[in-house]
């Protein structure tokens, strides 16, 4: 049996969704900020004139990383959405154990759940990637309640390598 929901594409779902999609390469680049920060202290601490230079990288690293994060991102997502205009109409997904189907303004698709290559999901969106840079996405308060989000994953589930 299939199911069926609809929904818009709203700037906060499509910040949702970009912010799940760069988690990863976020939490690196943080973390990679980080430790030359740290080395940049070391070398401080040992008297290595390089010391303060590494250390200003780091921060320098750790504060664009932020403001990228809180505004550039932001409102490079609203930009977009304004000028993708499809994505404030009216999308009507469904889905059963093998396809899952769309319809949108622009026309229909269809595709076999073994044609994604792996999917994500935060606890606004799901992400599901036709190749790695490529996604569709599934807001789930499109979602009736939480049977409706425990099958779409369960079908997900086949694509086979799920990301936190």
């Amino acid at each position: 049996m299939a199911n069926t929901v609809s929904g818009r594409i709203t700037p906060a779902i499509y910040l949702q969704a970009q912010q799940l999609h760069r988690a990863r390469a976020v939490k690196i680049a943080y973390l990679c900020c980080a430790v030359l920060a740290l080395v940049g202290v070391a070398g401080i601490a040992l008297g290595y004139r390089w010391g303060l230079m590494v250390f200003a990288a780091g921060i320098g690293g750790l504060l664009g990383q932020w403001i990228a994060e809180r505004f550039y991102i932001p409102y490079k997502v609203k930009k977009l959405h304004g000028q993708y205009k499809d994505l404030s109409s009216e999308f009507t997904m469904t889905w059963d154990a093998q396809y899952l189907q769309g319809q949108g303004p622009s026309g229909r698709s269809q595709r076999l759940w073994s044609n994604y290559c792996k999917w994500k999901e935060d606890r606004h969106v799901f992400l599901l990637y036709i190749a790695d840079n490529l996604y569709e996405m599934m807001p789930k308060a499109w979602f009736a309640d939480a049977a409706e989000i425990d099958d779409f994953r369960r079908c997900a589930s086949q694509i086979g390598q799920a990301t936190p």
